[in-house]
């Protein structure tokens, strides 16, 4: 498994725009990607990992191998481990995509097509990354009971670490976008039914909340719909 922190102080740039690693822990990784308006990645897939879009705002098609999902921000999207898929910017305006993914492991990519010539290329080297700038948002670890409240891109985020998420959860619009870093949701047999590297809706994380359980805590990161 790739170790992030590989990334974790740098700009890796890209032929569609650029990325950098805005946060990261043994379950979790979360990434900040800038496609220039009319570019797009690579039809790729993550064959051992999930992976959640989450279009901060603007305009993007993810396509698939057979047909595609129009997004416009804010939305969050899940990927399944094998899923192939492309993001593509419209052309008006660049767009803010939040990538996480789960388990921790930035070099799992297969590209089957790809418009720059990288389709049998691995994850960029060293020569394509620059050192973190001002504007580069990074996200501390927070324990259990604490939380912090940052802005990207005109969006209010939350990041948070929970017993019970109940009350939380009760406060925000159901539009809202809750990313699992650490711990979740489970069943009374334990199984894990909400867990780090999921994105879902307030509204479809509050249903949840209410029949299961989090006994070890939930940390995650809550992004605001309204600007």
């Amino acid at each position: 498994m790739a170790d992030p922190r590989t990334y974790s102080d740098v700009i890796v740039r890209k032929p569609w725009g650029s990325e950098y690693l805005v946060f990261s822990n043994a379950h979790a990784a979360l990434w900040h990607l800038r496609l220039r308006a009319g570019c797009q990645t690579s039809l790729h897939c993550h064959p051992r990992k999930k992976t959640a879009l989450i279009l901060l705002n603007g305009g993007a098609t993810v396509r698939f191998l057979n047909n595609e999902t129009i997004l416009q921000g804010p939305a969050n999207l899940m990927i399944r481990p094998g899923l192939f898929h492309s993001t593509a910017a419209d052309r008006g305006t660049d767009v803010d995509v939040l990538e996480l993914e789960s388990p921790v492991d930035k070099t799992n990519i297969v590209r089957l097509e790809d418009p720059y010539g990288r389709a049998a290329a691995p994850y960029e080297g060293d020569e394509y990354t620059t050192p973190l700038d001002d504007t580069c948002l990074r996200l501390p670890a927070v324990t259990l009971g604490e939380e912090t409240t940052v802005s990207l891109c005109g969006r209010r985020l939350q990041l948070f670490f929970d017993r019970d998420a109940r009350t939380r959860l009760a406060a925000r619009p159901p539009n809202d976008i809750l990313i699992v870093l650490e711990g979740g949701l489970f069943s009374g047999d334990g199984q894990p039914v909400l867990g780090p590297g999921d994105a879902v809706s307030v509204a479809t994380a509050s249903r949840l909340a209410s029949a299961f359980q989090s006994p070890d805590g939930i940390s995650g990161l809550l992004i605001s719909s309204e600007l």
